[in-house]
């Protein structure tokens, strides 16, 4: 008969935490973890509950081996994971821990559109707000324009002021303080400071006076201008002819897509000795006095009456004098009639007028 033999060994099934491993770590969303490691004894192992960009793998086969865990998180949250074995023995191991994957997250609370202002220099925004969480404990503001501030209270952060920096567009990064930093916010404050400005080619002349005006505007893009005789123009550089003797107030107003208007202003004198031919002196306050007519823009002026027998009957020296109609010799009212005028003067350019003619006076 055959005689029953007898055979002994040992299966061990199992394993554990490689020794001075930890499976509880500080994690952050997008960062590479640090591998956690387990000792398999048996054919393999695999693991679920792991987050996304995270997995496990058998480095060896066989009798025993080590499953890794490693890879970079790509969503937050609490996973609880389990690690088990895979054998052809009857009894299976498993093993278990937790990863905490953290993010400091960053949300506009404000309006929409409000992280991205158009504004003129020397005005208050809208306020901007972002709620900090996760781990931010804080936030770190960069690139605020002159004027703007950010305070940070209760996981809300603000940035308000009145702008004061000059014309240009400024770009605020919002970068959350604390662990697992990974996240920024981005914005633009646009700062409009239209600078209205020209120049003429002249501030005076004589009529008709054409005068050419070249803008040299800063940061505008809308041009609006009143020439001081109810003309207005609201093309770049513009020009104009005054027919007529005046002060003349032009004014250049700019603005920024019709924000934040700019008024440039300078005056240009018309001038030309407008002589009368007929005045009289008849006290009724109309026409009573043989004047030059707006002689502003004139220097110095000599006038000079003569009578029908050559006599001087009226002199002047002044630019705003004029004749009465009385003969200054003897200071009784001058008969109507035709009276002869020399009349001498010089204008704010230096030019010289020589001009004689007739006028006539009338009772």
């Amino acid at each position: 008969c055959i005689t029953p033999s007898n055979f002994t060994g040992t299966i061990t099934v199992g394993g554990g935490l490689v020794p001075g491993g930890s499976n509880v770590q500080p994690l952050c969303i997008n960062t590479p973890i640090t591998p956690i490691k387990y000792i398999i004894i048996g054919d393999s192992a695999d693991v679920s509950g792991l987050p996304g960009g995270v997995s496990g793998k058998m480095t060896t086969k066989g009798s025993s081996g080590i499953f890794t865990i490693s890879g970079t998180p790509t969503i937050s949250g609490i996973f609880a994971y389990t690690v088990f074995t895979n054998g052809s023995c009857g009894s299976h191991s498993s093993f278990t821990g937790t990863l905490t994957v953290n993010e400091a997250k960053i949300s506009l609370t404000s309006a929409p559109g409000s992280d991205s202002q158009k504004i003129c220099t020397k005005t208050s925004i809208t306020n901007i707000t972002y709620t900090i969480s996760g781990t931010g404990t804080d936030a770190t503001v960069t690139g605020l324009p002159q004027g703007l501030s950010s305070t940070f209270s209760g996981g809300v952060l603000t940035v308000s002021g009145i702008v004061m920096a000059p014309g240009g567009t400024y770009t605020v990064t919002v970068t959350p303080k604390g662990a697992c930093i990974n996240k920024s916010a981005t914005f633009t404050i646009t700062v409009y400071q239209p600078i209205a400005a020209f120049t003429s080619n002249v501030i005076h002349g004589h009529t008709p006076l054409l005068v050419n005006f070249t803008n040299t505007s800063i940061g505008a893009n809308t041009y609006n201008w009143s020439f001081g005789n109810g003309n207005t123009s609201s093309v770049y550089d513009t020009s104009i002819i005054y027919r007529n003797v005046k002060i003349y107030d032009v004014l250049l107003i700019v603005s920024k897509n019709g924000q934040c208007p700019d008024t440039a202003k300078a005056t240009i004198t018309a001038y030309n000795l407008d002589i009368p031919n007929v005045f009289s002196p008849n006290g009724d306050n109309i026409n009573d006095v043989f004047q030059m007519n707006s002689s502003f823009g004139i220097s110095n002026l000599d006038v000079e009456i003569i009578n029908r027998w050559g006599t001087k009957i009226f002199e002047s020296h002044s630019t705003d004098a004029g004749w009465d109609g009385v003969n200054i010799t003897t200071g009784l009212p001058c008969p109507a009639g035709t009276y002869y005028y020399i009349i001498k003067g010089t204008d704010i350019e230096g030019k010289n007028y020589n001009q004689n003619g007739f006028v006539t006076l009338l009772r």
